[in-house]
C-alpha cells in the first residue's frame, strides 16, 4: 500500500509538469507554424531580391527576348535560343528550362550551349518578381506563365512540338512538374529536385498551411514519359533522398548520382552524357 501511494504521490507531483511541457511544446509548435506561414513565400522564392546586371541579353545572334503580360499590367520575361539548323522546314526539338529559386535566366545563358550541340532549342521562362519580370511568385502564377510560354514555344514554326523536353533545377523541377500535369513532355530532367514542398520542412506541418505545393511527387507518379533524376549525396538543402524516391516512383525513371551537393553535378561532361543517352532513349535525338 505504501508503495502505491508512493506512486501516485510521486504522478500527482509530475503532473503539474507534464501539462506546463506539454502547453509549452503546443506554443512552441503553433508559434514555429504562425512564423512558417508568414515568411514561407519570402523563403521559397529569394530570387526576388536579386538586382539583375544592367544590359543583360540573351546571348547568340538568333536568340530573342520574349514578353508575356499578366495581371495588373506587369510583364514576365524568357529568352529563346534557337537550335542553329532549326527552321520551318527541319523543325528541330526543344527543352524549356526551368530554374532554381536563387537565380535568374541570366545565369543559364551559356550553360545550356550543350543542348544546342545535341540539335535542340532553348526556352528559358523567368519568374513573376525575379529580374526584370514584373508581379509576385507563386505557384499557381510561375505555372501559369511557364504554360504560356511553352504555348508560344510549341507555336513556332521551327519547333517539333512532339519533341518538348522539361529540364527543372531544384525549385524548376516543381515548375516543370506543375507544366507537365497539364501538358505532358516527351522526357523530363529533375535535377536536385525535391518530391514536394511539405517535405522540406523539419517539423511536419498541416498541407492546408503550405501555399505554394510543388507536388512533384505525384506528377512523377503518374507520368508515362522517360524521367531522369539527377541529384548529389551531399546536398544540404533537398535531401539525396527525396531524388532517391522521385527515381522510385516514376514508371520510366533512372536516377543519376553524384558526391557533390545541391548545385550543378560537379563532372558536367558526364552529366551531358547523361542527358543525350535519356534523350535518345526518348527519341528526341538520334
Amino acid at each position: 500500500m505504501a508503495d502505491d501511494e508512493t506512486a501516485a504521490g510521486r504522478l500527482a507531483r509530475l503532473r503539474p509538469v507534464l501539462r506546463f511541457t506539454l502547453i509549452a511544446c503546443v506554443v512552441l509548435y503553433v508559434g514555429y507554424l504562425a512564423v512558417l506561414f508568414t515568411l514561407q513565400r519570402q523563403m521559397l522564392f529569394p530570387g526576388t531580391r536579386i538586382v539583375p546586371e544592367v544590359g543583360v541579353a540573351p546571348p547568340g545572334e538568333r536568340s530573342e527576348r520574349v514578353w508575356i503580360e499578366i495581371e495588373g499590367g506587369a510583364r514576365v520575361e524568357a529568352w529563346f535560343l534557337p537550335a542553329p539548323d532549326a527552321t520551318a522546314s527541319t523543325p528541330a526539338p526543344a527543352v524549356i528550362l526551368t530554374h532554381g529559386n536563387g537565380e535568374l535566366i541570366d545565369y543559364w545563358g551559356d550553360g545550356v550551349r550543350p543542348y544546342h550541340r545535341m540539335g535542340l532549342s532553348v526556352l528559358l521562362p523567368e519568374y513573376r518578381g525575379y529580374g526584370r519580370s514584373g508581379g509576385a511568385p507563386s505557384k499557381e502564377g510561375l505555372t501559369a506563365d511557364a504554360i504560356r510560354f511553352r504555348g508560344w514555344l510549341v507555336a513556332r514554326p521551327e519547333v517539333d512540338a512532339d519533341r518538348i523536353v522539361y529540364h527543372g533545377f531544384s525549385l524548376g523541377g516543381g515548375v516543370a512538374g506543375a507544366v507537365a500535369a497539364a501538358h505532358p513532355p516527351r522526357a523530363m530532367i529533375l535535377q536536385s529536385t525535391f518530391t514536394r514542398i511539405a517535405d522540406m520542412t523539419s517539423i511536419p506541418v498541416p498541407a492546408f498551411l503550405i501555399a505554394d505545393p510543388f507536388d512533384t511527387a505525384s506528377v512523377v507518379r503518374e507520368a508515362d514519359y522517360p524521367i531522369l533524376v539527377v541529384h548529389g549525396t551531399e546536398d544540404g538543402l533537398i535531401p539525396y533522398r527525396q531524388g532517391v524516391r522521385l527515381s522510385e516512383l516514376a514508371r520510366d525513371g533512372r536516377l543519376v548520382t553524384h558526391g557533390g551537393g545541391h548545385q550543378l553535378m560537379p563532372d558536367q561532361a558526364a552529366f551531358w552524357r547523361e542527358v543525350r543517352a535519356h534523350l535518345r532513349r526518348a527519341s528526341v535525338v538520334r
